[in-house]
């Protein structure tokens, strides 16, 4: 009974090491500190962290990704030219408060198509993308519209636009998920990419101001801000007080580039008494969990064995190896199992019904497999033969003549034979029996005659003639043969011409 208790207490002990253990290789919740918030990987797609991501937020500043977005396209389909004069109108400013963000440029000011880009995107100046949106569509109303139908193409299901820079408006509204969808856009757009990397830049004197000198407005790319992330290539900031501390950044690293969005971050006093702005430092935390968690690891090689398969007629073997024709690699946690993924096997030849035979050739594609965990899918992979498979002859022309004999026509064509043959030897063996039956009643007939002749003789023996012997009576025929020819040779058959001449 000790025994028993003991082993219990020891089955118990060792369970609940090894939940502590589960529980200690479990991916930590990083718990950021935002209204909705998410975090995904460029070149995967993979969301590795969301909050309330499908909620709708105002997007404050974090507008002006879409206005360059739009503005630097044109530029790429060769519309406008960096170092196009733009004149600011004067209902460039018709909409911008007093207290925004801005770079006082006023009407009738002349500045270059480049330099209004940087003074929206790098100092998110609000009147610049009013200037940008006038260029591109001739009005702002306008370019609302273009702004609204590209984020729709872009896969964005709760963004709506009513201004180009992001102050507050009713009915102005986005989503993080959507925000990621528009900067994973953004970057791929190498003007976009440099222009957020820039900390700072120099607008040259215009006809009507000095010289502007912009500064980043993420903290992110500034050496000499405490929230400095070395590995962040930019983005864009937005801040108002209906939406809060808001960003929209990207960082890589030699394998992996990460998209965040915190949107409705607070600015939070310290106990130092410092206040920390948590847009940026909830996004550098989440930069770090992402990186510091996750990475590509390789979930399937070429060399290993999927399954076995079948062949038939196979000089020297009878079945195959299968293998991935490629490896496989996956954007997963670092402490995953990579055991533990589902592997969907289908093999051809079982998919059809029909059987895998000989020759098969190293290579040959003879399935695939797909692979996913908890309904999420990580690719799909050809499966094909590891080495080549001659074809036994022997064995290949005794299934084509097994094939051809089960031709419907073939079988007709055999039947008919067989009836044939044995049509044919019933007819001999009829024939056959009828001819005895002759040659026997014709012997009988002989051995009847010989019989009479006998009697005959013997009757002649007894009355006293003298019966000619065989041989003389076969002389004797020949004899009258002989007469006969020699009559006709002297008493030639008359002709009708004779006949003719002696009647006449």
């Amino acid at each position: 009974m000790k025994k028993l208790k003991f082993l219990f207490l020891l089955i118990f002990t060792l369970s609940l090491l090894l939940s502590l253990c589960q529980n200690a290789f479990a991916l930590d919740d990083p718990d950021i500190k935002a209204k909705s918030v998410i975090l995904a990987e460029v070149n995967s797609g993979k969301i590795m962290y969301e909050k309330n991501a499908d909620v709708q937020v105002d997007p404050a500043s974090i507008t002006k990704l879409t206005t360059v977005l739009l503005a630097v396209e044109e530029y790429e389909k060769g519309n406008i030219s960096l170092d196009e004069k733009i004149t600011v109108s004067e209902t460039a400013n018709f909409d911008i408060t007093e207290d925004s963000s801005t770079q006082n440029i006023k009407a009738g000011e002349e500045m270059s198509f480049k330099d209004v880009l940087y003074c929206a995107l790098v100092a998110s100046a609000n009147e610049a993308c009013n200037i940008l949106a006038e260029r591109v569509s001739g009005s702002v109303d306008a370019f609302v519209k273009v702004m609204n139908t590209r984020v729709k193409q872009l896969g964005c299901t709760g963004t709506n636009y009513v201004n180009t820079h992001g102050l507050t408006a009713e009915g102005h509204k986005t989503t993080a998920r959507d925000v990621y969808l528009i900067l994973n856009e953004a970057i791929k757009h190498p003007l976009m990419r440099q222009i957020m990397e820039t900390r700072t830049y120099i607008v040259q004197a215009t006809n009507t101001s000095e010289r502007r000198s912009l500064e980043n407005t993420n903290m992110l790319i500034n050496p000499s801000s405490e929230y400095y992330y070395e590995n962040c290539k930019g983005g864009k900031t937005g801040t108002t007080t209906a939406a809060g501390f808001c960003l929209a950044s990207c960082a890589a690293d030699d394998n992996m580039t990460l998209i965040s969005v915190v949107m409705g971050a607070e600015s939070v006093q310290l106990d130092t008494g410092y206040m920390q702005m948590q847009n940026f430092s909830e996004t550098k935390r989440l930069f770090q969990w992402g990186f510091g968690n996750f990475s590509y690891r390789t979930i399937l090689t070429t060399g290993d064995l999927i399954t076995k398969v079948d062949v038939a007629m196979g000089s020297g073997a009878d079945s195959v190896n299968l293998v991935p024709e490629k490896s496989i690699t996956a954007l997963i946690p670092n402490d995953m199992d990579v055991t533990q993924f589902k592997r969907d096997v289908v093999i051809y030849s079982q998919e059809s019904g029909e059987t895998l035979t000989a020759p098969i050739s190293e290579g040959d594609e003879l399935g695939r497999m797909s692979i996913s965990l908890n309904g999420d899918n990580y690719g799909s992979v050809k499966l094909v033969a590891n080495t080549s498979i001659d074809l036994m002859k022997r064995a290949y022309i005794k299934a084509q003549i097994k094939e051809t004999l089960n031709i419907p026509i073939v079988k007709i064509i055999i039947i008919l034979l067989v009836v044939g043959f044995i049509a044919y030897f019933v007819l001999v063996i009829r024939y056959n029996i009828i001819s005895a039956k002759r040659k026997k009643a014709k012997r009988a007939k002989m051995r009847a005659m010989r019989q009479a002749r006998q009697q005959d003789e013997l009757e002649q023996m007894r009355q006293g003639v003298r019966v000619p012997t065989r041989d003389e009576e076969e002389a004797a025929a020949s004899a009258t043969g002989k007469l006969r020819q020699n009559r006709e040779e002297s008493n030639p058959p008359i002709t009708f011409e004779d006949f003719y001449n002696r009647t006449k």
